[in-house]
């Protein structure tokens, strides 16, 4: 009777960990509704979160220092109706009221599914600027000059979300503290950067190798973030004040280099000025003027149009909120505080678009709801390790926080032994 007990016990384990892992790739699967036109991400998030708590449902408990945070949050909707940047607070609120310890079975998937990975990058890849598969183009073009000048998406997302979201759905699959692990993951990143040319996407690989290397703690991990984002701020808040607004709406006559104020300020700060000769080669200052036989590599533009954009937004946004500190308390600040410009769309979309987790935060949450926010995000992560947490937030500093459109799979990548003490 002993023996069969003890079998049964272990075929219901066996039972439910089957059960989480087919309700964990479920919740992957959901992202493919992307696909479908009329369906937004509210509804992938909400299906997704709803999910999430169904997979912990036996690590339920509730967690009364986690209650005045609640109730607080509950207001929030009364200050902003933006349902979005609600859903992502609410969520991790939730998350901390009633997970004790989000752990979770670990897949153990084998080379078969590792390859099956690598041939959903390459017939899912859809170009950016002409929203045409990978695979239909090799017909029109070489696949060299393809791969080498033409950024690739997935879930019709950003470049640079796309790239952390797989990668962070990899890590969901394959996982765990081995050297196989790190061989099938930079062979995966590689493939993956090739077709999304993503900084950020670079910017994970990277951060998960340091850290999986480095066994540092939890509470210096967030030190190093803080640290590596009071130096971009630091450095877009010179660029702010010594590098011209590429967003001023000023009327000149375009010529075939220039068109538009952005590219005007780039190339008379950039290109034109003797001091940055010899990091041309990174810089988008040939890019209308290339070789047809030379390649242009997307990625290595570190120093192109795009970072000149996000370094002045986000030093743009960090002055405005020093001088007005008072301004941004509540949620919904950043709109309150580009209405009292001339042309306050243009200003909220440019200007204030600052391209980074942190201020995003403050901008959208305001000081009070960001403080709240980012105590539970530091409560929630620290229960367990999480190898997905720390490359996505240090992915993100140069993105901005819709990364937690990505919370659910976030959630899930909890690992069943510590290693992050």
């Amino acid at each position: 009777m002993r023996t069969f007990n003890i079998i049964n016990s272990k075929f219901n384990i066996q039972i439910k960990n089957n059960l989480s892992q087919i309700l964990v790739t479920f919740t992957v699967a959901i992202l493919f509704l992307r696909y479908i036109p009329d369906i937004t991400f509210k509804i992938i998030f909400i299906s997704q979160s709803l999910l999430l708590f169904i997979i912990y449902i036996n690590n339920f408990f509730i967690d009364k220092k986690i209650i005045p945070f609640f109730l607080t949050v509950l207001a929030y909707p009364f200050f902003s109706q933006d349902l979005k940047y609600f859903g992502f607070i609410f969520l991790i609120i939730l998350l901390n009221l009633f997970l004790k310890k989000p752990e979770r079975k670990n897949f153990k998937l084998n080379n078969i599914f590792f390859c099956f990975f690598c041939f959903l990058v390459i017939i899912l890849a859809k170009s950016v600027n002409f929203n045409e598969y990978f695979l239909k183009e090799i017909f029109i073009n070489s696949i060299g000059f393809l791969l080498t000048s033409t950024k690739y998406s997935y879930f019709n997302l950003d470049s640079n979300y796309a790239s952390i979201l797989i990668l962070m759905i990899f890590n969901l699959f394959f996982y765990e503290n081995s050297k196989k692990y790190l061989i099938k993951l930079t062979i995966f990143t590689i493939l993956l950067i090739i077709f999304t040319q993503s900084k950020s996407g670079l910017v994970f690989y990277l951060t998960l190798l340091f850290f999986f290397k480095s066994k540092i703690k939890y509470k210096n991990k967030i030190i190093i973030f803080l640290i590596a984002n009071l130096v971009l701020f630091t450095t877009s808040y010179l660029f702010y004040k010594n590098f011209k607004n590429p967003y001023e709406k000023i009327l000149l006559i375009p010529s075939k280099v220039h068109s538009t104020p952005e590219t005007d300020a780039y190339y008379d700060e950039i290109c034109y000025k003797k001091k940055f000769d010899k990091i041309k080669y990174f810089t988008d200052c040939n890019i209308l003027r290339i070789d047809d036989n030379k390649q242009n590599y997307v990625l290595l533009k570190i120093f192109g149009m795009s970072t000149y954009l996000k370094l002045y937004s986000i030093g743009f946004s960090l002055n405005d909120l020093i001088y007005n500190f008072n301004e941004y308390l509540l949620p919904q600040s950043v709109k309150k505080r580009s209405s009292k410009f001339l042309n306050s769309n243009h200003h909220l979309n440019n200007n204030f678009s600052a391209h980074n987790i942190l201020l995003k935060a403050i901008q959208n949450f305001g000081f009070i709801y960001s403080l709240i926010f980012l105590i539970n995000i530091y409560i929630f992560f620290k229960k367990s390790f999480n190898y997905n947490f720390f490359p996505t937030i240090f992915s993100s500093m140069f993105v901005g926080m819709d990364i937690f459109l990505f919370a659910s799979i976030l959630a899930l990548s909890f690992k069943k032994e510590s290693l992050d003490k």
